[in-house]
C-alpha cells in the first residue's frame, strides 16, 4: 500500500521513468523540468534532471514519511493560490489552526484529496498509521 501511494506522491512530484526502462534490466528514474515545484523548462530538447534514482519503483526516494519530499510538493502549491488555500484548509480541517505541525500522513492525504487519487483503502491505511503514530510523532516537538 505504501508504495502504491508513494509512487503517486513521486509521479505529482515531477519523477519519471526513463523512455528506455522497457528494454533495461536497470531501471532508471528521474525528476526534471521542475525544481522546488516550479517548472523552469517545458522542452524536452533541454532535459534539466535535478534528482535521479536508480532500481525499480521501491527504490524511489520516499515521499509518504519525508516531510522535506513533501515539501517539494507543497512548492507546487505555491504558484497555484486556490490549490494552495485548499491544501491549508484541509490541514486545519484535520489538525484545527495548528496546520504547521501535521503529521506526514495527514499532508499525504490533504495531497491525494487535492488531486484526486485519494481511494478508501489509502484513506484507511494513513489514517490509521496517524493513529498509531501520532503519540510518537508529537512526543518529537
Amino acid at each position: 500500500m505504501k508504495n502504491q501511494i508513494n509512487q503517486i506522491l513521486c509521479e505529482l512530484a515531477g519523477w519519471v521513468p526513463h523512455p528506455n526502462n522497457k528494454n533495461s534490466t536497470q531501471k532508471f528514474w528521474s525528476r526534471s523540468y521542475v525544481t522546488n515545484g516550479y517548472k523552469i523548462r517545458e522542452s524536452a530538447a533541454e532535459p534539466y534532471i535535478v534528482d535521479g534514482a536508480w532500481g525499480n519503483k521501491e527504490n524511489l526516494p520516499d515521499y509518504v514519511y519525508d516531510l522535506n519530499r513533501i515539501r517539494e510538493i507543497e512548492a507546487g502549491f505555491w504558484t497555484n493560490r486556490l490549490l494552495w488555500e485548499r491544501y491549508v484548509f484541509l490541514l486545519q480541517d484535520m489538525r484545527g489552526d495548528d496546520a504547521i505541525h501535521a503529521h506526514p500522513f495527514q499532508k499525504v492525504l490533504a495531497i491525494l484529496r487535492i488531486y484526486d487519487k485519494l481511494t478508501p483503502e489509502f484513506e484507511k491505511y494513513l489514517t490509521e498509521g496517524i493513529s498509531s503514530k501520532a503519540i510518537v510523532y508529537e512526543n518529537q516537538y
